[in-house]
């Protein structure tokens, strides 16, 4: 299983190209977009697809729109893209003439082996701490054959990473309304200093927020404990360690 740190450090090269498509969108010879359109960029990894994600919104509480998406299928050691949209197609085959290079052929490498310090060492220590909690239901029961990771998707964006760990096995089936999984395990990282700080976390280790909750059938809450075991455990090694 792959590291979060690993995920993370090979998910900021297409963050890095993801950028290189804001610069295009917000560049003022595109008239379609105008100065008070705020462009949001994430990286999403679900399992071996990746997409590389624009949303426009025109303040701050406004509902985020798509405005751009790349999706790479993860094979073998490569991201090889399969799918782009746009809204402004003009900046679609900008983009596709821009980076023929780095998008064609075997596409994006992906190093099972990159370990490199991208961010700093408190985010890499928050991400070894996730990994460590996120690890206790990796094949616990029934949906939780997790890939590549321990998380079923991670999501990196210029201010942040956030993991979840999600299992809704059955929780939708009419037919097993005693025996279903309804787990969510969210972990919040920021990335920059001035994170802006929001209502969303049922725990808290440091820098790191955590939200988790466990509504599964009576019977199948062994995992979950798990999980709150270990957050405990590493709550309190933290503090320890301060």
């Amino acid at each position: 299983m792959l590291t979060c740190k690993n995920i993370v450090n090979n998910l900021s090269g297409y963050l890095s190209l993801l950028k290189s498509v804001k610069w295009i969108v917000t560049r003022s010879n595109h008239p379609r977009v105008v100065d008070e359109i705020l462009i949001v960029p994430s990286i999403t990894l679900e399992y071996k697809t990746v997409k590389m994600l624009l949303h426009s919104k025109k303040g701050l509480d406004d509902y985020p729109q798509l405005y751009f998406q790349a999706v790479f299928q993860v094979s073998a050691d490569h991201g090889v893209l399969k799918d782009v949209y746009c809204v402004d197609k003009a900046i679609e085959d900008e983009f596709k003439n821009s980076n023929s290079n780095t998008i064609s052929g075997p596409g994006i490498k992906w190093q099972d082996d990159s370990e490199t310090n991208i961010y700093s060492d408190e985010v890499n220590g928050y991400l070894e701490i996730s990994d460590r909690i996120a690890q206790q239901c990796y094949l616990c029961t029934s949906g939780d054959d997790y890939y590549p990771g321990y998380f079923s998707s991670t999501i990196v964006t210029e201010e942040s990473i956030t993991l979840k760990q999600i299992n809704l096995h059955n929780s939708r089936s009419i037919n097993h309304k005693s025996d279903y999984h309804m787990r969510e395990l969210i972990i919040m990282i920021p990335t920059i200093q001035n994170y802006h700080e929001t209502s969303f976390s049922d725990y808290k280790i440091g820098g790191m927020r955590i939200k988790f909750s466990d509504r599964s059938s009576a019977g199948n809450t062994v995992c979950g404990e798990k999980i709150t075991q270990r957050i405990a455990a590493e709550k309190s090694a933290f503090e320890n360690s301060k």
